[in-house]
């Protein structure tokens, strides 16, 4: 382990273990969401939470993500303290919003960013197109399919 690793699992020792594994959760469900290939997930979560000072075994599927979750802070980096199992629908790639989760989650991990603030970004992303970005889909739809019909 490098000093600036050291230094790093240092500055999350003191966030709250559920506070982590909750970022890191929340940071799965939406690369996954978004089309992020099984190997690139597991990858990911796996250095985001080595980050924030825990270790983390990650399988996923196209419907499900299980993580086995240990604080580095307790020694015993092989013991599981939790294992979460997330059903999740499968995604559909989103480029747009992979790469704000990749920024968000990068941010946060460089301590650009709150994990906590972090987690409540990573919600937003999740939520729901509005009325209005709905309606200038359809509109760029049709406009495109008039432009090709001429």
């Amino acid at each position: 382990m490098s000093a600036g690793e050291a230094i790093d699992r240092e500055q999350f020792a003191t966030t709250a273990l559920t506070t982590r594994i909750a970022f890191v959760l929340e940071l799965a469900r939406r690369l996954h969401q978004y089309g992020t290939s099984a190997p690139r997930l597991e990858m990911a979560i796996a250095g985001a939470a080595q980050r924030l000072g825990m270790s983390a075994d990650v399988w996923s599927s196209p419907t499900a993500i299980i993580i086995s979750f240990a604080d580095l802070a307790q020694g015993e980096e092989g013991v599981a303290q939790t294992t979460q199992v997330m059903r999740l629908a499968p995604g559909e790639v989103n480029l747009e919003r992979l790469c704000q989760a990749d920024d968000i989650a990068d941010r946060a991990i460089a301590g650009e960013l709150g994990l906590r603030e972090g987690f409540r970004r990573l919600r937003e992303l999740g939520r729901p197109d509005t009325r209005r970005e709905k309606i200038g889909s359809i509109a760029s739809y049709g406009l495109s399919a008039a432009s090709i019909a001429a």
